[in-house]
């Protein structure tokens, strides 16, 4: 069975890694108040924590990411090189996408654990339509299992947050 995907949207600040933090009990991944997100991160559930690199593959219908590069385990050295990626990677940075293996600690439902990956995307409104689209060429609707928006309200009207609500 391949995976679907939950993608955590939304504006840059609007708490999609403090969401995510919360469903993982763990602080590892970086937030703050402006960007800190500069990479995709799929979170699938695991008994072990780890950290790595992977490539987006289309095999007939299904959305596949193949692991590329040594992984990472330990939450300190982990925790290090999500602050050197958030640090050094642009918007020309095709190979974006990176898996967090972890224990999801506060999802109760197994199948929805078993069933799908987590995404955490960057604030949308932080690299325009070039990275919106980037990330959403490779998703169908057939990948999605439902995502999760959120939006800060106080920027709703600026950043040309209503194209992306179009586009998404």
């Amino acid at each position: 069975m391949e995976k679907k995907f939950i993608p955590i949207i939304g504006t840059i600040s609007a708490g999609k890694t403090t969401f995510i933090q919360g469903l993982l009990g763990t602080s590892l991944l970086e937030r703050g108040l402006s960007t800190t997100t500069k990479f995709v991160c799929l979170i699938k559930n695991s008994e072990e924590t780890k950290f790595y690199h992977v490539l987006p593959k289309r095999e007939q219908k299904n959305l596949i990411f193949i692991k590329d590069g040594i992984e990472i385990q330990g939450e300190k050295n982990i925790k290090e090189k999500i602050e050197e990626l958030n640090e050094k990677i642009t918007t020309k940075d095709k190979d974006i996408f990176y898996m967090l293996e972890i224990p999801i600690k506060n999802i109760e439902n197994v199948q929805l654990l078993e069933e799908c990956y987590f995404m955490d995307i960057p604030g949308l409104n932080e690299y325009g339509s070039f990275y919106i689209d980037l990330i959403f060429s490779l998703l169908t609707l057939d990948d999605i299992k439902f995502e999760i928006i959120f939006f800060d309200s106080t920027n709703i009207d600026s950043d040309n947050i209503y194209d992306i609500i179009k586009k998404l």
